[in-house]
């Protein structure tokens, strides 16, 4: 695991990691802000943030005024890239070219536009996320 270039917070993203914080009791270890989604990477268990039935989840949307995505990190890039899919992936391939890291990943085809995300939202994050922590390039659907 390489751990990421320094991240910039602004004292709203760290009001932000510390209300949802307290509020799932999980470990935030990466957040970024996507003007109208909030995407949270946690240590422990996806479901301690959601909550039961999606109710700790609607509470932290209310209280931003946003949409939330949580991930949960990994270790291994393999699995790290999984969680960070939100669909099953079929294949996952790690290629290393010149010293740059290549991940292809592959999904049903149906699922797609869920991992790429209304303008590309999602799979910009994914790439960000993918870049901080394991100096991933780039990213290619499959």
């Amino acid at each position: 695991m390489m751990t990421s270039a320094k991240v910039k917070y602004t004292t709203e993203d760290l009001m932000a990691i510390a209300a949802f914080e307290k509020l799932t009791r999980t470990q935030v270890v990466d957040y970024i802000n996507a003007g109208d989604t909030a995407y949270f990477l946690i240590k422990g268990r996806i479901s301690n943030a959601i909550g039961k039935r999606g109710e700790k989840i609607r509470k932290i949307e209310e209280l931003m005024g946003k949409r939330v995505k949580v991930f949960r990190y990994a270790d291994d890039l393999e699995t790290f890239v999984k969680n960070l899919m939100l669909v099953d992936v079929k294949d996952t391939k790690v290629l290393k070219n010149d010293g740059k890291i290549i991940v292809k990943v592959e999904v049903d085809r149906k699922h797609r536009p869920v991992v790429i995300g209304r303008e590309g939202k999602n799979i910009k994050v994914i790439r960000e996320f993918l870049k901080r922590w394991f100096d991933v390039h780039d990213i290619k659907l499959k």
